[in-house]
């Protein structure tokens, strides 16, 4: 075995007190012997297995605390702690044990029967070094040579003579000379290990590295190359990435791995690395034990220079070095890694992580822009300081290092910096190279007047530095990355040159290019600093005492971020300028109208602005000119929702009655109609509908805090307010206006009629409306059917069974009544029984009901006649038929047919009669034929013949009667629109097909033509039908898809006809051609046209050679002349 005492050891980085060695502790000596072997293992390039210690103390261990397994051929170096083979430690601490005692060997070596412990027999019988660590004494060389001549002698005795080079023994001097080879392990002996880096412990311990890392799959990556590279032979890994990204804490998550973490040292200051007593010792005496320095914030300035001497010397040195800068420099030596940008999902668990979870998290993970830094920074503010997000921590000057880094700048030239900064902050973005340099040009002339020594090539200098530094990325236009610093420097310029600032002189001088990026900064605003200069730009004589300013796209849109930092200002000025607009200039006003509409919801959202707010918006909403859901009046009515959240403000539903009131109260009828709407809205209980969220988002401030009911109670409460004010409000509304009063309190029973405190209130109001004269009955039966269809739950057998009884009295009041009721206004899904099934509906009586009403009128059919308002209903009806059929099947002396065909001709709805005739030809064909013959041979009447029989089972006789009706213009082509659905056409005989197609070509209207085209679409082409491909040919041709006849399926029916009729005849692809052709230069929207397009291009891929010589006639007639 080496003697130890013949090695020379290396320089080392650390030194280690011996008393240190001797103060250990048991479990403290097992933990050092621990980190020094395995520190060890790497050096002589082992795996860690090779390596066996435990750290149970009180187990019994044979003799033997630590074995190390050498594979025989591996080379190890010669002033390792072991050599090849096998080697076995036993570790003692404190001073009572000592070695050179015979005594004390016997009592480590023997077990209770005096012969050798069981491992450290074994050990060896195996050929192994048997190795003895006694911690407690620094050892004389006397000391250590009769230790192991003691512990020779007692193997020999035991029967293993010559183990004199096999045994070695280590006292504290030892120990602390293989522990200061290795930082992390030296650190574990000594307070104070090194003063120019700290080590793994000490950088783990700093408060910006002791944060939960919330890791990306990105930087699992990063960090796993990283420990490849270090364990394997790159001896310089380099990261880039902009400030703030986590480049430091990803090194630092890379070599805690035990494999590397007790040969780290870690530089905080790069730039100053080559001024330490640490650099000069590595250059002085080198290092070749592992060794990992990490160097943070190195520019590249200083990294050359310092790459230049450690270069030569990285073996078991290796460098990883961080920096944000410009990164020119090439060395394939050196590894470049780029740090990721977090992504939002990632930002937002580190946010989470120190807030919880919260709505608001995507917003403020959206400014830190995958920064974890500024990350973390903004969730300790929104924990501990939510009014100022953007203080930097008390721990690190965070937004000092984006823009100087770690480097130590005097005083002066930081100032230039911030203040270049912080004008260029001004603008969300601004252009820096050609042909937009002019804005870059303008914001030096404002520095220049408050910084003169701040000259164009020092500007020029600053802008390309923060550029390589990566905080303004862009090419020819540049803004600041993250956002959070953006926002922070845009504060900073107004607190420190706000004061006197005159944004109307200095908007005016302001490139028009930079005006939208300059406003849009100002939602960030809303603090003291910025106070005086939105009240001077709100003031009523300046920039937006002109209306051309007002209603402008620029000035809307400012006054709407304006409105994010001072809503009370803002809505001062709206108050004093639209809010004193005419009817007729509110109704004029169109363009960037919905800006200003914008602007008052943002307003809308603070309690002690929403009634004021609701004013001005619904001056807007009552002289509404847009259409769209969000218009004023969609906003205006959103804001009056009830529920939690629903509407975009934090006032209470009490606190916004009062603007419900002036509506109720006004005296003109269209605000009023909007009061009846927001009641509407205000009583819905379906939920909040449609909201766009972003209200309750403004600048810098937290989420409002939209109102949320704190119990059910209060909600209800606030129901039954706005339904008892609405059932007191409309009370003496002038009859004009009573159908629609009528229609919005039905509309309040039907919601709030299960709520607690509003039942009542509903029954006496649908008591009202039932003997209201102004009420709708088809309303009301619609209400009593479809509350009992799909409101009733089973919940509410009381309201069920009072809404039935009310339901009674209301349909039997007479005839009429009845009729209404379950034959006009019954429901398809009330009325079909299999529908009705399939759904898992019961059966109910609708069918029956209808029986019977035709029976009792069949007996009376002079109160057919009382029912004539009722026979041509607006709507669908799907009962009317059966009742006419009904009709006829209990009137078999046929006495109601003059006065039904009187009613129908009358009333211009013939489903009752048809269903009438229906039975009629069952019963009597003759009757039936006459009596249509008689209709379709007279003018007046041919119009209702023609629709039953086209309606009905095809006649031969009746259908040429329909055609002669349609000759000579009695009745209209879109009677036949029957023939295109099912395969009603088939029916029809080729003969009587055609000369229909003859007739609607002849008629001329578009309506004529599309049927046309349809039917043409529904016949194969073929002899069978006695139409020319030539007539095809000029149908289509006169039918090509213009502005006046765009329809989606009358140009799907066109295109299918003219694919049709070139396979049936390909001698008319060229003339089609032609004509497309003629018609695309004429109507150049043809040429893009999703049917006429695709079908040039088939005609020409069907006979190119013949398509272009028509291409070719229409290029040169295109031609100049």
């Amino acid at each position: 075995m080496t003697n130890f005492n013949d090695r020379i050891f290396v320089n080392n980085l650390i030194d280690v007190p011996i008393a240190s060695v001797t103060a250990l502790t048991p479990e403290r000596a097992v933990l050092v012997m621990r980190a020094i072997l395995r520190s060890e293992c790497h050096y002589a390039k082992l795996s860690p297995t090779v390596l066996t210690i435990s750290n149970r103390l009180t187990i019994a261990d044979g003799g033997i605390d630590a074995e190390i397994n050498v594979p025989p051929e591996h080379t190890i170096p010669p002033d390792c702690m072991f050599q090849p083979g096998l080697t076995g430690f036993q570790i003692k601490s404190g001073t009572t044990f000592k070695p050179w005692t015979r005594s004390a060997i016997r009592t480590e070596l023997l077990n209770g029967e005096g012969k050798l412990c069981s491992e450290v027999e074994r050990l060896v019988q195996r050929g192994g070094r048997y190795a003895l660590i006694c911690t407690g004494h620094d050892l004389t060389p006397e000391q250590r040579n009769d230790s192991r001549q003691e512990i020779a002698i007692l193997l020999a005795e035991q029967g293993f003579e010559g183990q004199e080079d096999l045994v070695e023994v280590f006292g504290a001097s030892q120990l602390a000379e293989f522990a200061e080879r290795y930082p992390g392990t030296a650190s574990l002996l000594t307070v104070d290990p090194i003063q120019d880096a700290w080590v793994l412990d000490e950088w783990r311990q700093d408060a910006h590295m002791a944060n939960v890392f919330e890791e990306s799959p990105e930087q699992s990556q990063l960090i796993a190359r990283i420990r490849a590279g270090l364990q394997g032979e790159i001896k310089h890994i380099r990261i880039l990435g902009e400030p703030g990204l986590g480049k430091t804490r990803i090194v630092l998550e890379s070599v805690i791995d035990e494999n590397i973490a007790p040969y780290v040292l870690y530089i905080p200051h790069g730039s100053q690395f080559g001024q330490t007593r640490l650099f000069r010792q590595l250059l002085k005496s080198g290092h070749d034990k592992p060794l990992v320095l990490v160097i943070d914030e190195l520019p590249e300035s200083e990294l050359s220079d310092i790459w230049r001497h450690l270069k030569p010397r990285c073996g078991s040195l290796k460098i990883v070095s961080l920096d944000h800068g410009r990164d020119e420099t090439r060395d394939e030596e050196i590894e470049r890694l780029n740090a990721p940008r977090l992504t939002d999902e990632t930002i937002r668990k580190i946010l989470a992580s120190r807030v919880g979870e919260s709505l608001e998290l995507d917003r403020w993970a959206a400014i830190c822009e995958g920064s974890p830094r500024v990350a973390q920074a903004v969730a300790d503010n929104l924990h501990a300081n939510p009014d100022d997000l953007l203080k930097p921590p008390t721990t690190v000057p965070i937004w000092t290092r984006f823009l100087h880094g770690y480097s130590r700048r005097d005083e002066s030239s930081a100032r230039q910096i911030d203040c270049v900064c912080q004008h260029v902050a001004l603008f969300s973005r601004f252009g820096y190279e050609a042909p937009v340099g002019d804005e870059a040009a303008y914001i030096f002339e404002l520095i220049r007047k408050v910084d003169p020594t701040i000259g164009w090539a020092l500007f020029q200098e600053i802008i390309q530095s923060l550029r390589a530094r990566r905080v303004l990325k862009g090419n020819r236009t540049l803004f600041f990355v993250p956002k959070a610093l953006h926002i922070y420097l845009w504060k900073q310029f107004w607190e420190r040159y706000g004061r006197g600032f005159d944004f109307a002189q200095t908007f005016a001088a302001m490139p028009e290019s930079l005006h939208a990026w300059f406003m849009s900064m100002f939602k960030y605003a809303g603090d003291a600093a910025t106070a005086h200069v939105i009240d001077d730009i709100l003031r009523p004589d300046r920039i937006f005492s002109q209306r051309t300013t007002l209603t402008s796209d620029k000035g809307s849109r400012f006054l709407s971020i304006l409105a994010e930092a001072n809503p009370a200002a803002v809505l001062r000025l709206l108050e004093s300028t639209v809010g004193q607009w005419s009817d007729q200039e509110l109704l004029d006003f169109s363009e960037h109208r919905q800006n200003l509409v914008w602007t008052l919801e943002k307003i809308a959202v603070w309690p002690a602005l929403t009634v004021r707010a609701l004013r001005v918006l619904a001056r807007f909403a009552v002289n509404e000119n847009a259409d769209f859901s969000n218009n004023a009046t969609g906003t205006l009515v959103g804001l009056f929702r009830i529920g939690p959240e629903w509407a975009a403000t934090e006032s209470s539903p009490e606190a916004r009655l009062p603007a419900m009131l002036e509506l109720l109260h006004a005296s003109g009828d269209a605000e009023r109609r909007l009061g009846l709407q927001a009641m509407g809205a205000a009583l819905d209980s379906h939920g909040m509908g449609f909201r766009i969220v972003g209200p309750e988002y403004q600048g810098l401030k937290g989420r409002a805090k939209l109102w949320i009911p704190s119990t059910y109670g209060e909600w209800w409460h606030a129901k039954h307010v706005y339904f008892q004010t609405l059932v007191d409000e409309t009370r003496d509304w002038p009859p004009s206006l009573r159908p629609e009063v009528c229609q919005a309190l039905l509309e309040a029973v039907e919601q709030q009629i299960t709520t607690p405190p509003c039942t009542e209130l509903a029954f006496q109001v649908l008591s009202v409306l039932t003997e209201d004269s102004a009420m709708p009955p088809e309303k009301l039966n619609h209400f009593f059917w479809h509350w009992q269809e799909y409101g009733n739950n089973g919940e509410h057998p009381e309201i069920a069974k009072r809404s039935r009884n009310i339901e009674r009295r209301f349909t039997r009041r007479n005839l009429a009544s009845r009729f209404q009721r379950y034959v006009i206004d019954v429901d398809w899904m009330e009325w079909d029984g299999d529908f009705r099934e399939r759904r898992g509906k019961p059966r109910n009586r609708a069918k029956m009901l209808v029986d019977a009403l035709a029976r009792r009128i069949a007996r009376h059919p002079k109160k057919l006649s009382q029912l004539q308002n009722l026979l041509s209903p607006a709507k669908n009806a799907p009962a009317l038929w059966h009742f006419g059929e009904q009709l006829a099947l209990n009137d078999t002396e046929r006495t109601l047919l003059p006065t039904l065909t009187r009613l129908t001709l009358e009333t211009k709805h013939q489903v009752c009669m048809h269903g009438y005739l229906s039975a009629v030809q069952r019963s009597d064909s003759n009757l039936y034929l006459s009596t249509l013959r008689s209709l379709l041979t007279t003018e007046n009447t041919a119009w209702l013949g023609a629709t039953i029989a086209l309606r009905s089972d095809y006649d031969d006789g009746l259908f040429v009667l329909c055609l002669d009706a349609l000759e000579k213009r009695w009745v209209v082509p879109t009677l036949f629109e029957v023939l295109r659905f099912g395969k009603a056409i088939e029916s029809v005989p080729p003969d009587r097909t055609g000369r229909l197609l003859h007739q609607l070509h002849g008629y001329g209207s578009q309506d004529a033509l599309a049927l046309l085209i349809e039917l043409l679409d529904s016949i194969p082409f073929n002899d069978s039908y006695p139409v020319s491909s030539e007539f095809v040919l000029g149908v289509v041709s006169r039918s090509i898809p213009g502005e006046e006849s765009r329809d989606v399926m009358r140009g799907y029916h066109w295109k299918s006809v003219c694919s049709k009729l070139v396979k049936w005849d390909e001698s008319r692809t060229l003339p089609l051609l032609d004509t497309l052709l003629t018609e695309m230069g004429r109507t150049y929207r043809l040429t893009y046209d999703s049917d006429v397009a695709p079908l040039a291009n088939e005609l020409v891929r069907a006979d190119p050679i013949g398509a272009w010589t028509i291409v070719r006639t229409h290029i040169e007639q295109a031609l100049p002349k």
